[in-house]
């Protein structure tokens, strides 16, 4: 198995990993992707920005996670908490 960025070619593998576990979160009352999204749109937004990584099997696509090594807009604002340190962090996002 490799880990590696992903490409466009990747999107609708990815996008098939995203509906299985939306699938999956749906049959065990699980409310998390329930609306549509991750989608297309946000997949190809997580190339494009190079966030997307994939694990292939034998050249096929099996997994997928957002891996954003930048400033992540979801933790500009922490409500009753704060960083532990200033330091650039790595944020884990969309793993399926």
């Amino acid at each position: 198995m490799i880990l590696r960025k992903a490409t466009k070619e990747d999107a609708l593998a990815i996008l098939d990993i995203i509906v299985q576990a939306q699938s999956y979160f749906k049959q065990n009352n699980i409310d998390q992707w329930q609306n549509g999204y991750p989608n297309m749109d946000s997949i190809l937004n997580d190339i494009m920005h190079e966030y997307c990584y994939v694990i292939c099997d034998n050249d096929k696509v099996v997994a997928t996670a957002a891996i954003i090594d930048d400033v992540d807009p979801n933790y500009n604002i922490i409500v009753d908490g704060n960083w532990l340190s200033q330091h650039p962090y790595v944020c884990v996002h969309r793993v399926a």
